[in-house]
């Protein structure tokens, strides 16, 4: 929807230019229309103006429409024109807009609202000003927010907040691109939730285009997640027009984090699930999910996601699954190996913390087998679980049926998963290596070392009946599970 300024009574620009601003829509500020999901437009309003010092100036459009540019000291309107007054940024030879980077939410759940920018060229010879939208919006519906949450955030895999610059200022089809932009938007509560909450609204302004995943979170005091919801889909965002959709927390399998030691006195949390880059880096919905797509070529770098998070080192790795003495039935030693008991997978290797066994989680389609991490805080399996058994460490994958948790499927009790998951335990996947081929039945995460004047890194692989530390190729695929410092 297009915003007319038509000029009206034309004056001396020295003297002043009154102009009528027709504007479509009753509603105040930007809203949207529950069922289309259009913008509607109110007045009065605030816009503003470049002028010919190459600063802005902010004029008031009244209710009927009717605004006036008073020039002082010979200025004369130049560039470009903005709404709202606080995204207009840049310079009339170059413009650049600005999304802010959180909202506020009061005691009754109202958003400070911030609606989409809009452009105009501000051409001091024209009697019209149109303005035309530089992007879309997502109206989010929320349910289950949890007790506790401070914050809510908002990623999508690119940049959503900060500097963005106009492209085709001029045309009825302006665009922006991320300048200084980053991926977060936060909404922020005036005081926690005192109870689980349904039916919270925000709406977030987006550059039109098409996003690789929406990934909501809820975060409490001190900034502790929650609870984390995705939908990993190709996201559209047309101009004018407002996306709408509903996410509920009680899908949620990321709760409050629990500390790993991985180093005397160095304690880390872990990734809600694996590392996956499906047009943006994000992570996997669930702990127990992975795809061969999932399966990456080593890096340390993934634009778009929070600060502090990073790969264990190959000696972390080392201290949080404990250091062994001894090899399994057939294997030779190396000297890039290092590798993990047969009878004894339990606390040991000078490590009293570290706990981890093979288990197995059944899911509505499949039964997923892997490595099971309990944290330093673990007191023991929740109600409805059964203990880990870290003693049994086979030739096959069969010691993972020792440890089995249903999240959907039709083995044990529903919620297992769950359970555990709050409790604190980690779950990484076995999900194979690629490596000119893919190789499945078997668990390969990267770490941050790499082998000196080589290009291989140094590996944690557990398969049947053996766990090593390996030097393989930065360009062979493995899984991420990245961590941050507590």
């Amino acid at each position: 929807m297009a915003l007319a300024l038509a000029a009206c009574n034309k004056q001396d620009p020295f003297a002043g230019e009154t102009l009528t601003a027709h504007i479509g829509g009753p509603q105040s500020k930007v809203e949207f229309n529950s069922s289309s999901g259009k913008f509607a437009w109110s007045d009065p309003d605030n816009i503003a103006l470049y002028t010919s010092t190459g600063a802005f100036k902010t004029v008031s459009v009244s209710a009927s429409g009717v605004f006036t540019f008073l020039p002082e000291g010979g200025e004369t309107r130049d560039g470009y024109a903005f709404y709202p007054v606080e995204a207009a940024a840049g310079t009339p030879a170059a413009p650049q807009v600005t999304l802010p980077a959180s909202y506020d939410i009061d005691a009754e759940g109202m958003v400070d609202w911030y609606p989409t920018p809009m452009i105009a060229v501000n051409d001091p010879a024209s009697d019209d000003l149109w303005f035309y939208h530089l992007g879309g919006a997502l109206r989010l519906t929320l349910n289950s927010v949890p007790a506790g949450t401070v914050t809510i955030s908002v990623t999508t895999g690119k940049g959503i907040t900060g500097t963005f610059d106009v492209a085709d200022p001029d045309s009825a089809t302006p665009t922006i691109a991320p300048a200084d932009a980053i991926d977060a938007l936060s909404f922020v509560f005036a005081s926690g939730l005192e109870e689980d909450t349904d039916g919270i609204v925000v709406n977030v302004p987006l550059p039109t285009g098409t996003y690789p995943r929406v990934t909501v979170e809820a975060r409490g005091e001190g900034d502790a997640l929650l609870a984390s919801v995705s939908d990993y889909k190709d996201w559209v965002f047309p101009r004018a027009r407002a996306r709408q959709a509903t996410f509920d927390f009680a899908t949620s399998h990321v709760v409050e984090a629990h500390p790993f030691s991985v180093a005397d006195g160095r304690t880390v949390t872990f990734s809600p699930g694996n590392l996956q880059n499906d047009n943006g880096w994000g992570f996997a919905s669930a702990q127990y999910e992975f795809t061969e797509a999932d399966l990456l070529s080593w890096s340390d770098s993934w634009p778009g996601l929070d600060a502090g998070w990073r790969l264990l080192s190959a000696s972390e790795w080392e201290y949080l699954l404990g250091k062994f003495d001894y090899l399994p039935d057939g294997l030779s030693p190396g000297d890039n190996t290092i590798v993990g008991p047969v009878t004894d997978f339990g606390r040991n290797g000078g490590n009293p913390h570290a706990l981890r066994a093979y288990a197995t989680i059944y899911t509505a389609d499949a039964e997923i087998i892997g490595l099971l991490l309990l944290p330093d805080d673990w007191t023991g399996a929740p109600a409805g679980c059964r203990e880990v058994v870290c003693g049994r460490w086979e030739a096959s994958w069969d010691a993972a049926k020792d440890n089995t948790y249903n999240a959907g499927g039709s083995a044990g009790t529903s919620g297992e998963w769950a359970a555990m998951e709050a409790a604190g335990a980690i779950f990484l996947p076995a999900a194979g290596i690629h490596a000119g081929s893919y190789m499945q039945g078997l668990g390969a995460y990267w770490s941050s070392t790499i082998v000196e004047g080589t290009t291989e890194c140094r590996t944690c692989l557990f398969a049947e009946g053996v766990h090593v530390f390996t030097n393989v190729t930065e360009t062979n695929r493995c899984s991420f599970r990245l961590v941050k410092d507590n």
